[in-house]
Parts: structure tokens; C-alpha cells; sequence
């Protein structure tokens, strides 16, 4: 029983690519009809895809470069932010908190340790 217990459950692979299902894609096109802004996350925050106002409204990710197109980096790196979120700090806290999420499920990402030693040395709120 107890080498039962130790046993950990087989994790998804956290370096595979994320790609968006097309249901997905079509999905940010129906909130577009609907004049809603929709952006969907992946693993760490990346953003992997908005909707026309989403990117007019909060921010043009798919205009980033691929390594900037997360949704961590611009709550705590970027001025607009704060400017955007009327209760900044609330989402501030809950954009760490679904970091801390991420890092339990996928506690040996590179990728993940990477952004956050980016926000802990850049943006002393994080």
C-alpha cells in the first residue's frame, strides 16, 4: 500500500507545443460576433490566441514575438496594465495564483522557471 501511495499519477508532457483546436479558434469567433472580447491560455498564461477586440481592447498579442505573448508578462511588465484592470491588484493576485497552479502540475518546467525568475527580477509587485 504504501509504495502505491508514493506512486505519482503520469503527468502531461509540459514542452509539447500548444496548439489551438480549431472548435477552439471558431469558438473566438462567435464571442467576435458577439462584441465580446475572448482570448484563450495555455500553459504558464501564454496567450495562444484572442479575438479581433480582445486584441484591440487589452492587448495585440499575436503582434508580439511568440516569446512575449503571455498573459503574466503583461499584467506585471507591461504599463497598460494597470491602466486596463480597474481592480489591478486583484488580477495581479490571481495571475499568481494560476502560476503557482501551473507550477504544481508541471513543478520541472524550464519554461515556467524561466518566466518567473523574468518577473521576479523585473516587476516588484510579482
Amino acid at each position: 500500500m504504501h509504495a502505491i501511495a508514493r506512486q505519482r499519477p503520469a503527468r502531461p508532457r509540459s514542452d509539447k507545443p500548444q496548439r489551438l483546436h480549431p472548435e477552439t479558434r471558431a469558438l473566438l469567433d462567435v464571442f467576435e460576433a458577439s462584441l465580446r472580447p475572448a482570448f484563450v491560455l495555455g500553459r504558464r498564461l501564454d496567450v495562444l490566441a484572442h479575438n479581433r477586440l480582445a486584441g484591440l481592447l487589452i492587448a495585440d498579442f499575436e503582434g508580439m514575438p511568440v516569446s512575449e505573448r503571455n498573459q503574466a508578462r503583461f499584467v506585471f511588465l507591461d504599463p497598460h496594465a494597470r491602466d486596463l484592470y480597474a481592480d489591478w491588484g486583484q488580477v495581479a493576485a490571481d495571475t499568481a495564483a494560476m502560476l503557482c497552479m501551473d507550477a504544481g502540475d508541471h513543478p520541472d518546467n524550464p519554461a515556467l522557471g524561466r518566466l518567473v525568475g523574468e518577473l521576479a527580477i523585473h516587476s516588484p509587485d510579482f
